[in-house]
């Protein structure tokens, strides 16, 4: 029996999405929770809030990237289609690599005529990097003082820098000897770009923004459901730490969902501001709120996909 493409590419991306599940389970597992905590009718209120105040927030990203791709390509895909493929291939990130949630969203391209995997891809590496900005900017403008003292206080040692040296001389030697692919290469990119404008810069920034911040609350509302106290000058701190560690988390290759990175970073810089043991508990705890927030944009994305006159947020965000 012979298959389209229309049907092998759906089975693939349910397949990956099951395995998946699979990785999420494992690792919910081995974080061995204590949730005693969650006897507090107040705290598993709270915590579910949190979830799904996560979840819509993927959800309506989801709008804002066909927004994206609609201004690179100039294509409009339909919402159904974008909202299904991105919040399903966000859980994608939980795969080993953490590659496979930007692999995922090519799907769109595969199953849109007019839409090529170059528009797409470039959507994903302009989304990205403009959270990356975002994320460096609320950083900047929350913890740029105690992050500027912290720096201060780290010896590199000459062996680090000798690596960075050479990685850099080699990249610039690579340049060098592909510059020819490299030129055809920018050439095709530097033509879809020309479509972005400075407004829709600023618009895309501004979303990421907002994004970051949003994710940014529900870390903050975990902590003082566990018992934090915070005043008004550690605030900002937390806000930005927590930003700054949650895109590298998001975009460092190797950590299935930054799983282990962004803990790792939370407890290195907030150490030292917070509770020890409710900053422990905390990171863990907002992990699997941020799991469930996952899942949950997914079934809202399956509950949107399946009304049949769904209305399309074209003027989201």
């Amino acid at each position: 029996m012979r298959y389209s493409k229309n049907k092998i590419i759906p089975l693939i991306g349910q397949l990956l999405m099951l395995t998946s599940f699979v990785f999420i389970a494992m690792k919910l597992i081995q974080y061995n929770i204590d949730f005693s905590i969650l006897a507090s009718p107040f705290v598993t209120a709270g915590l579910l809030l949190a979830i799904f105040v996560f979840g819509v927030n993927i959800f309506l990203a989801a709008f804002n990237f066909r927004w994206l791709i609609g201004v690179l390509s100039g294509v409009s895909v339909e919402c159904e289609l974008v909202v299904t493929v991105y919040c399903s291939s966000n859980m994608y990130k939980y795969l080993p690599g953490n590659v496979m949630h930007f692999i995922g969203r090519n799907r769109l391209a595969i199953e849109t005529e007019e839409l090529n995997h170059s528009q797409v891809a470039l959507a994903t590496v302009i989304d990205t990097l403009f959270l990356c900005f975002a994320a460096v900017i609320i950083s900047a403008f929350c913890v740029f003082d105690y992050f500027m003292s912290y720096m201060r206080n780290i010896n590199v040692s000459p062996l680090v820098l000798t690596v960075i040296y050479a990685i850099t001389v080699i990249c610039i030697l690579l340049a060098i000897v592909f510059r020819s692919s490299l030129e055809t290469w920018l050439t095709k990119y530097i033509a879809i770009i020309k479509n972005f404008k400075p407004t829709a810069m600023v618009r895309l920034l501004g979303v990421n923004a907002l994004r970051l911040m949003v994710l940014a609350a529900t870390y903050f509302a975990t902590l003082m459901l566990l018992g934090q106290q915070v005043t008004s000058d550690m605030a900002p701190q937390i806000i930005g730490l927590f930003v700054l560690s949650w895109v590298i988390g998001f975009i460092i290759p190797g950590a299935p969902g930054g799983l282990g990175v962004r803990e790792v970073i939370i407890l290195m810089f907030m150490g030292d501001i917070l509770d020890e043991s409710i900053l422990l508990s905390s990171t863990i705890i907002h992990r699997v709120v941020c799991i469930l927030g996952d899942f949950s944009a997914y079934v809202l994305a399956l509950m949107y996909s399946k009304r049949k006159h769904s209305p399309c947020l074209k003027r989201f965000p």
